[in-house]
């Protein structure tokens, strides 16, 4: 079974432990990647996440400076968020890659963008924040997905960039 449809079939079947936030963990043995999502609420549609979490065990490749680059490059045409993603910076001296909404939503004075960071070719971190006036704080906040477009995301970043799939 492919990591993504593991994701559709767990999320439809796991019954969440009470009110407030939940996680949910997934591992696939056979790819080694472990996924953990957290949220507010589910239902058979859709999911309020927090977070999520993809990271594979063991230490980074040789070669990962490069395949961090080619997989915030193939990032960075995800589909499935609200907004395209763009690079903001590649750090290679700590193997990571930052991605972020390319043009925010706004709404209410406010603003509304995705990161995403990339980790030595092992870790993807998603998130929305919430920003307000200019040098104010910003603040993360929940988003929705379908059971979908989530299974699609997850399989989209996994896959990466073919040139870094190798590495990864």
């Amino acid at each position: 079974m492919t990591l993504d449809a593991m994701v559709l079939q767990k999320i439809a079947d796991w019954q969440p432990s009470g009110q407030g936030r939940q996680t949910l963990s997934l591992h696939d043995p056979a790819s080694g990647w472990l996924l953990r999502l957290d949220f507010d609420r589910r239902d058979e549609f859709s999911i309020v996440l927090w977070e999520l979490q993809i990271c594979r065990s063991g230490e980074p490749a040789q070669g990962a400076q490069e395949a961090v680059t080619l997989w915030a490059q193939h990032a960075s045409n995800l589909t499935g968020l609200l907004e395209t993603l763009q690079i903001v910076e590649i750090d290679h001296q700590r193997i990571e890659a930052l991605l972020r909404s390319s043009e925010s939503a706004q709404r209410d004075g406010q603003i509304f963008y995705y990161e995403v960071l990339l980790k030595a070719n092992r870790e993807a971190l998603v998130r929305r924040y919430r920003g307000g006036k200019p040098g104010a704080p910003r603040e993360q906040v929940s988003f929705v997905l379908t059971h979908e477009v989530l299974a699609k995301l997850v399989r989209d970043i996994v896959t990466g960039h073919p040139a870094a799939r190798r590495l990864l």
